[in-house]
């Protein structure tokens, strides 16, 4: 009984450490959060901060009290920065993660991400 308990508890662990939940209640699959050679925040150079990024996927969304539409973008070369909370994002404070307004994104874009969310993805009430 000890070893399969003890084998649940690790099973466990390893599908908590597969998923990274957001502040909305949304859980992102580690490995689109994290790849291999993607830089930490801190890692980023200060001429890098007003560049041009590529965004490789949106995770995530939420509206504001106005109806604007915000997305969670995880940016290519980069590890996905969840945020702390809408009152962090709204105020574009450090604890804004990486949340960007819809006018920040292409239509193409958003138009893929409403038309065909990703299976992992759950949609909230």
């Amino acid at each position: 009984q000890e070893v399969e308990d003890e084998v649940k508890e690790e099973e466990e662990e390893v599908k908590a450490d597969q998923f990274i939940k957001g502040w909305t209640g949304q859980r992102y699959p580690a490995e689109l959060c994290r790849r291999p050679g993607d830089k930490q925040p801190d890692e980023i150079e200060p001429e890098e901060e007003g560049g041009e990024f590529e965004v490789e996927a949106i995770m995530d969304e939420f509206k504001d009290k106005e109806g604007d539409s915000w997305y969670l973008v995880k940016w290519k070369g980069y590890v996905l920065r969840p945020g702390e909370g809408r009152k962090a994002v709204l105020s574009g404070g450090a604890g804004k993660g990486d949340w960007e307004p819809e006018k920040n994104l292409t239509k193409g874009m958003v138009r893929s991400w409403k038309k065909k969310k990703p299976s992992w993805y759950k949609t909230r009430a």
